[in-house]
């Protein structure tokens, strides 16, 4: 269970970082 509850958070944190650098990537190019 903290093994799945662990791989949730994960995919959470990669996604919001995924999401920020793509939003920074863009305003610098802008």
């Amino acid at each position: 269970m903290n093994g799945f509850v662990f791989s949730v958070l994960q995919n959470v944190v990669f996604d919001t970082i995924d999401t920020y650098l793509r939003i920074s990537t863009t305003e610098s190019i802008n």
